[in-house]
């Protein structure tokens, strides 16, 4: 699993920026789990294999800076009716303060929360799950 990001940088609109950049990860047929946006950029946790992955980041770099992280866990914390609110995002956040969480994504009123990081941080997030 690899995290993708594309910070747009030009050439057109951002919504064609948009448009474009999800017409090129369906072109490949690059498996989206998550996507996180914001004005100018967004992420995607994909599947895709190395192959795909290089050529939507070539087709995509003509008019986004793309970065990748590969090797990433995502983790998904259901939260109990005897922990509620305990689990919220800010909750999540405070607690995982010292992890880089390279993406935090829930649904309102789910009760879920998914959390993608590094491989190497995963044991470090679980135990901190487990100790409280």
């Amino acid at each position: 699993i690899s995290v993708c990001a594309f910070t747009y940088v030009g050439g057109g609109g951002l919504f064609s920026f948009l448009e474009r950049a999800l017409a090129v990860m369906a072109h490949y047929d690059m498996p989206v789990f998550a996507m996180a946006s914001s004005a100018g950029n967004f992420s995607v946790v994909t599947g895709a294999d190395a192959s795909a992955l290089q050529n939507v980041c070539k087709e995509l770099s003509v008019f986004a800076e793309v970065t990748v992280e590969k090797e990433v866990e995502v983790i998904c914390v259901q939260e109990t009716a005897e922990r509620k609110g305990e689990m919220s995002e800010k909750g999540l956040v405070t607690l995982l303060k010292d992890i880089p969480l390279l993406m935090v994504s829930s649904e309102e009123g789910s009760g879920s929360v998914s959390l993608t990081v590094r491989r190497k941080d995963r044991d470090k997030v679980l135990n901190l799950f487990f100790a409280c």
